[in-house]
């Protein structure tokens, strides 16, 4: 298919790449390119093989100048079989309402015709192969050479020399992404194939053998596809001294947060008096994070963001459940409603909070429907559930500094701060410097990382 030329062993620059486009145009049945469009319209495996020989030397094992210590082989598929993405089509919600009714979701004739289309499983083009030459000149004791490496090393039995190993070809698939596979369906005409050399050091390529095999262990317990791609993107996309700083501050972000969460338990269990505690103000950051929460999901976030933010719920609720009385009542005007009660009903600051509440509602509630509007008249949106919820957390994103009106009027009423969790407010401050970072590194929503 391709070949390069004159490349050297150990030299750092020495990086080449060649594109190929793969098309079904060819009549001439014997040709190469109809030979894998055959094939592949067939759902079978292509493969690509890697031969690296030295100057002279043949990779054919039937030509006279072959020599098995001369050559290097590696064979590794063009595709891959993986469930079918469903891909939503983000569009303006009220067009089609403007335009004579809702769409018609009956599947096309094509849909009907290509099962490419309709399977669960289908066949995916990888468009970018990267084969790294592993510059390692290492002498490994036979009994100590590490497992990871020993089931990844060619060993060869030379007369009178004993055990040697070959030079390592390696295919890096790190930065093959599920958004970057090509499904193979009856209206794809060319398929794209890049092939990039390059040499790699031993450090890093141990490095990526371990970053596979730990994602292939988060598969195996049950990871999302999403969840993996996001740490393929970082580890591939991400200079290694950023990486190496992010996951140093990973630990950190795990530390603080547990921390905050330990802190804020406690001081809840200790607390026996609500004086200078906003209840509304707790009420609206279990709005707020719930909103949050639903929106993480639905955007496909990783559970580095998620769990944290689920767990922030869980806490907030039992808060509520030791500072409040909870009351759900049936009506024709409201159908539900939720009252939350003081459990202690003598302090005076129950109707500091009320007012605070009712010209927080003043200000907020034209806010949110003003916003909501404009993203249905100017936004995409793949539903009106994605538009509810876009609208509701934009909101929160954007108006959030609002729905801390409650306890700062009562601090203000009251003169004094000292009934606030300061320990836990510390560590929350410590990780937005950290949430900083992840804005630059993690895959998330962008009006999560703008936040």
């Amino acid at each position: 298919m391709g070949h390069f030329n004159d490349l050297s062993f150990d030299s750092n620059t020495n990086a080449e790449a060649i594109e190929f486009n793969i098309s079904s145009s060819a009549n001439d049945t014997t040709s190469l390119n109809a030979h894998m469009w055959s094939r592949l319209r067939h759902n079978e495996t292509v493969y690509l093989h890697v031969h690296l020989t030295q100057r002279g030397a043949s990779p054919n094992p039937n030509k006279p100048n072959y020599h098995k210590l001369l050559t290097l082989h590696q064979v590794t598929p063009l595709t891959k079989f993986a469930p079918r993405r469903n891909v939503q089509n983000a569009t303006r919600l009220l067009d089609a309402f403007w335009n004579g009714g809702p769409p018609d979701d009956a599947p096309s004739p094509a849909t009907e015709e290509d099962p490419a289309l309709s399977a669960d499983v289908v066949s995916y083009w990888k468009p970018d192969m990267a084969v790294r030459f592993v510059t390692c000149f290492k002498k490994f004791p036979l009994a100590e050479i590490p497992q990871l490496v020993f089931n990844n090393l060619r060993m060869e039995n030379i007369e009178n020399e004993g055990w040697k190993y070959m030079p390592v070809l390696y295919v890096d698939e790190m930065g093959m992404t599920s958004e970057k596979l090509i499904p193979l369906n009856r209206s794809v005409s060319t398929l794209p194939l890049k092939l990039s050399f390059e040499p790699m050091s031993y450090a890093r390529w141990q490095m990526m053998m371990t970053f596979e095999n730990a994602l292939k262990q988060q598969k195996d317990l049950g990871f999302g596809e999403d969840e993996i791609d996001n740490m393929r993107l970082m580890i591939a996309e991400t200079n290694p001294y950023l990486l190496t700083v992010t996951m140093a501050v990973s630990m950190l972000h795990i530390l603080f947060d547990w921390l905050a969460f330990k802190s804020d338990i406690s001081f809840w269990q200790k607390n026996e008096s609500l004086v200078g505690i906003s209840i509304w103000s707790m009420v609206s950051s279990l709005v707020s994070q719930t909103i949050v929460f639903l929106y993480l999901i639905e955007q496909h976030t990783t559970l580095l963001i998620v769990v944290p933010s689920g767990i922030s719920i869980v806490i907030q609720l039992w808060k509520l459940g030791r500072a409040t009385r909870p009351k759900v009542s049936l009506s024709w005007t409201t159908l539900v409603k939720i009252e939350f009660t003081r459990t202690d009903m003598s302090s005076a600051s129950n109707d500091i909070d009320k007012v605070a509440m009712t010209y927080m509602g003043y200000t907020l509630y034209p806010m949110l429907v003003g916003y909501s509007v404009y993203s249905l008249l100017h936004k995409d949106h793949t539903s009106f559930y994605s538009w509810i919820l876009g609208s509701l957390t934009g909101s929160v994103y954007a108006f959030g500094f609002i729905m801390m009106t409650p306890q700062l009027y009562l601090n203000y009423r009251l003169k004094s701060v000292a009934h606030l969790p300061w320990r836990f407010l510390i560590y929350r401050a410590l990780n937005t410097f950290i949430d900083d970072l992840f804005a630059f590194v993690i895959h998330m929503p962008t009006m999560h990382r703008i936040r």
